[in-house]
């Protein structure tokens, strides 16, 4: 009697190791991502509020 057996996958799927290894690396740089993200918001509004402070209007300029 001949019995049909699977074959060997070509490819194997990924150990428990490389999974958690995947899954920590995409949670660290999406976190990286948001602290530079924010980093730079803030950044910009500290510049933003100086120099609408520093730069001397126009109108100033004028008078």
């Amino acid at each position: 009697m001949i019995v049909a057996t699977r074959p060997e996958p070509t490819v194997l799927p990924p150990s428990r190791f490389m999974l958690t290894f995947i899954v920590v690396t995409i949670v660290d740089f999406s976190v990286f991502l948001f602290m530079r993200l924010s980093i730079f918001a803030s950044l910009f509004a500290v510049f933003k509020v100086f120099g609408t402070r520093m730069v001397p209007s126009p109108i100033f300029l004028l008078s």
